[in-house]
C-alpha cells in the first residue's frame, strides 16, 4: 500500500511539472526586461548610431502589458498581447506628434513597423530580440 502511494505520488509530480504553459524563452523576456530601459543597437540588418532609441516594459496593476520609449524623433508606447502559442502581439503604436528631419522620421517609420511586425520576443545573450513570424531578427537592443 506504502508503496502505491509513493508511485502516485511520483506520477503526479511528474504531470504537474510537465503541464507548464510558460515556455522558457516566454517567461524570459518579459520577466527580466522589466523596469529595464534597453537601447536599440540594430533595426534590422542596420546598426543604429542614435542611442537615444529605448524601449521599456510597463506592467500594470491588471497583469496588462505595454512598451514605452523614446524612438528617433517622438516618445510611443504600444499594448503587449500575450498569445496561447507563445507569440505576442503588439498594438499600433501610439507617438507624440514632433517632426523631425530625415533620416530620423524615416528611421522612426520603419522602426515602429518593425515593433507592429513583431511575433516573437526574447532575451539571447543579454540582447533583447523582437522577431517576424518568419523568423528574422527585426530590432535588436542592449541594456
Amino acid at each position: 500500500m506504502l508503496q502505491r502511494i509513493f508511485l502516485l505520488i511520483l506520477v503526479g509530480s511528474t504531470l504537474m511539472a510537465c503541464s507548464s504553459t510558460n515556455t522558457p524563452a516566454a517567461a524570459a523576456w518579459d520577466t527580466q526586461m522589466g523596469g529595464t530601459s534597453w537601447q536599440l543597437m540594430q533595426l534590422g540588418d542596420t546598426a543604429v548610431a542614435d542611442d537615444a532609441v529605448t524601449i521599456e516594459l510597463i506592467t500594470g496593476d491588471q497583469g496588462t502589458l505595454s512598451f514605452t520609449g523614446q524612438g528617433f524623433c517622438n516618445n510611443y508606447n504600444t499594448q503587449i498581447t500575450k498569445n496561447a502559442d507563445g507569440s505576442v502581439t503588439l498594438a499600433g503604436v501610439a507617438a507624440t506628434r514632433r517632426m523631425c528631419p530625415d533620416p530620423q522620421m524615416h528611421n522612426e517609420r520603419d522602426y515602429f513597423a518593425a515593433l507592429e511586425a513583431t511575433t516573437r520576443i526574447s532575451i539571447v545573450d543579454g540582447k533583447l530580440l523582437f522577431a517576424a513570424a518568419e523568423g528574422q531578427t527585426l530590432l535588436t537592443f542592449n541594456k
